[in-house]
């Protein structure tokens, strides 16, 4: 878990499980306390995930956690708070963050196609331990919808946040929209 500061402008929670735990409410005041303490805007990687999915207009998504079925369930239950409909969702059950880590690239596609849903716009693969930004272009060109990842939506809000938020090849649709 960390602290990510892109600039002196902003700062994001880089945890994807520890800023949904516990509900919508909590993860906003996380954020407010972290925007105060270091005085400028803030977010978390969750929050990065719902802003992510606002800016592409999307609100129906698929789910592939790494985490076991409970913290997964808790994020398809953060995101209803939002209003965002889960069509699958499916947990890879790592015990740990050097687990999901470790995930092959084979795996991670296969369980990717596998949750993939018909009325799912997106898929979402939070936890920012697993290494899934090489997945990004390969399922997108695959798939024909967007692939969010942990690492991927936190970068982006965090450019987002300190007004930086530009066009970068590589880094999936998400990242082809200015804002």
């Amino acid at each position: 878990r960390s602290l990510v500061p892109l600039s002196p402008d902003s700062a994001n929670w880089a945890c994807t499980s520890g800023s949904f735990i516990d509900g919508r409410a909590h993860a906003e005041a996380q954020v407010e306390m972290i925007a105060r303490v270091v005085g400028c805007p803030a977010s978390s990687t969750s929050l990065a995930f719902v802003h992510a999915l606002e800016v592409l207009g999307i609100d129906r998504v698929a789910v592939l956690g790494s985490y076991p079925e409970v913290t997964t369930r808790a994020f398809t239950a953060f995101l209803g708070e939002f209003g965002i409909v889960i069509e699958r969702f499916k947990w890879l059950d790592a015990p740990g963050g050097q687990d999901a880590f470790d995930f092959s690239r084979e795996m991670m596609l296969d369980a990717a196609r596998g949750v993939d849903a018909p009325g799912a716009g997106a898929i979402l693969i939070p936890d920012t331990a697993m290494a899934a930004i090489h997945l990004i272009a390969p399922l997108e060109e695959e798939l024909g919808k967007p692939i969010l990842t942990a690492n991927q939506v936190t970068l982006w809000e965090s450019m987002r946040l300190a007004g930086s938020a530009r066009s970068m090849p590589g880094y999936g649709r998400l990242f082809e929209k200015e804002v």
